[in-house]
């Protein structure tokens, strides 16, 4: 396995990281997006998610497939190999703050539904306890024999 070869991994390992994050941007504008239903939002943040974890796969497989590969040190610090590896993790640095910033956004949505559940609860408890029930329209038999 040649250096060639290592190079060629690391630049798929980049391209995959790049569609990662592409969708990791695609998230942040659904997310920010407020013309979009919030259930909208939501099922499409999911999708995205979804594509993100295919992607996180595929680069684990690299990995495993690089580590098996690299057979010496020198050839890892070869400087087109170095280069890719610098690319890939600023990348993945931009992908954190992004995913920091949605975070919080997720973590405000939750709030607000956890607040949105807690009302339909009060109002289902009190409907419950002010609605009036039919009484019983027909009668019934009590058998006092023992």
């Amino acid at each position: 396995m040649g250096n060639q070869f290592l190079v060629e991994l690391y630049t798929n390992k980049r391209d995959l990281v790049k569609n990662y994050l592409d969708l990791t941007h695609q998230k942040n504008m659904v997310l920010k997006d407020e013309k979009l239903a919030r259930a909208e939002r939501i099922k499409k943040v999911e999708e995205l998610i979804n594509s993100r974890a295919e992607y996180i796969n595929k680069v684990d497989e690299l990995d495993k497939e690089i580590s098996g590969s690299e057979v010496n040190e020198v050839q890892s610090k070869n400087s087109s190999i170095q280069e890719i590896k610098n690319e890939i993790v600023s990348m993945l640095k931009e992908v954190q703050e992004i995913d920091r910033e949605d975070n919080s956004r997720l973590n405000e949505f939750k709030f607000y539904l956890k607040k949105q559940m807690k009302s339909l609860q009060a109002g289902k408890l009190s409907f419950n306890t002010y609605a009036k029930r039919s009484r019983q329209v027909q009668g019934f038999f009590v058998d006092n024999k023992k």
